[in-house]
């Protein structure tokens, strides 16, 4: 449900791996129970709603739980976190390291949660990928992040945006900017 940019890389990824892959299985955990059916219609996909207000609680407890259960062979976190006690193999999205880098930017208490947090994650994760080849710079400069362990793969252009050839279209922005 997130709006911004971790939002849109999670439902494009998400998107665009099933589109690719039909023959892993895939478990679907949502927060909110609204998504689930998003993907009924293809067999390799089963989707769970785990409704929790707490993050930590969700990752840690009731993501974990069901991971478990459906005994996952690999966790794929497009966010900032994972759940740590799970055996199975875990790979975490970065997006960006300004809660160190510009900490001014968030409340006193995030800061603290992810000084505290984000290097656990990151020697837990068994791979970290990076959306920018500054984030896996701080990665490795800040958090201590081992070379072999992180890399960046450069976010995609979503499938709406194309090379506009259309002459009269390009004309008309040209006239208006």
């Amino acid at each position: 449900d997130r709006p911004g940019g971790i939002g849109i890389y999670s439902r494009n990824i998400v998107q665009h791996l099933l589109r690719l892959d039909e023959r892993n299985q895939y478990l679907l955990i949502y927060n909110n129970p609204d998504h689930v059916g998003t993907y009924s219609h293809l067999p390799n996909v089963e989707e769970q709603a785990l409704p929790a207000g707490n993050q930590i609680v969700w990752d840690q407890v009731l993501a974990a739980r069901a991971l478990s259960r459906w005994r996952a062979d690999l966790v794929f976190n497009t966010k900032f976190s994972l759940p740590l006690w799970l055996k199975a193999k875990k790979v975490m999205v970065l997006h960006g390291a300004t809660w160190y880098t510009h900490p001014h930017m968030y409340p006193w208490h995030d800061i603290a949660y992810v000084r505290l947090a984000m290097p656990v994650y990151c020697r837990a994760a068994d791979f970290l990928i990076s959306n920018s080849e500054l984030t896996t710079s701080d990665f490795k400069r800040i958090v201590k992040v081992p070379p072999g362990k992180i890399e960046t793969v450069l976010l995609a252009a979503a499938d709406h945006f194309k090379l506009i050839e259309d002459q009269a279209a390009l004309d008309k922005v040209r006239v208006k900017y």
